[in-house]
């Protein structure tokens, strides 16, 4: 039977008076968790800049091919509303760096970024009907590239 870290109550200070205060929980590292919970935390926040950042971009480029391509009627509204999707996007992507569907992490990138680009820009095509349905497509393509970014640029090493 595994012996747990001794559990004392800290009664010193007002604000921690009858909390439970747990000594003796390390990483493998040797880090207290405290700490690698700030480095999650920062690779997170970091993750969903970085997301925000690429798919945007991405979203200037979609508007932009648009414009050349013209698969359906060109307004400005359009447009916006095109780079305003695509940084949907990025911020779902950014916001569901714990979604496991495959064990592998790039298939598992691939999935999941093409399923959120996808089905964010589901939302554009209805609209428009079959015409833009490339714009599904694209947001495969996008979210994709989005994940794969955010996922190995904020890896630890």
């Amino acid at each position: 039977m595994k012996t747990l870290p001794s559990v004392d109550r800290d009664d010193t200070t007002p604000k921690s008076r009858g909390k439970a205060v747990c000594r003796g929980f390390e990483s493998p590292r040797g880090l207290p968790f405290n700490k690698i919970n700030e480095q999650i935390q920062t690779m997170r926040h970091k993750r969903l800049i970085l997301a925000l950042v690429t798919s945007t971009l991405l979203g200037i480029l979609c508007a932009y091919m648009a414009t050349i391509f013209k698969p359906v009627e060109i307004t400005t509204l359009g447009l916006i509303a095109t780079v305003y999707n695509r940084s949907l996007t990025g911020l779902f992507i950014g916001l569901l760096s714990n979604l496991k569907i495959f064990r592998n992490e790039k298939l598992n990138c691939i999935a999941r970024g093409g399923l959120v680009g996808f089905l964010i820009s589901w939302a554009m095509v209805m609209p428009f009907g079959l015409k833009a349905t490339m714009f599904s497509l694209f947001g495969f393509i996008y979210g994709t590239i989005t994940d794969l970014v955010a996922t190995f640029l904020t890896k630890r090493r």
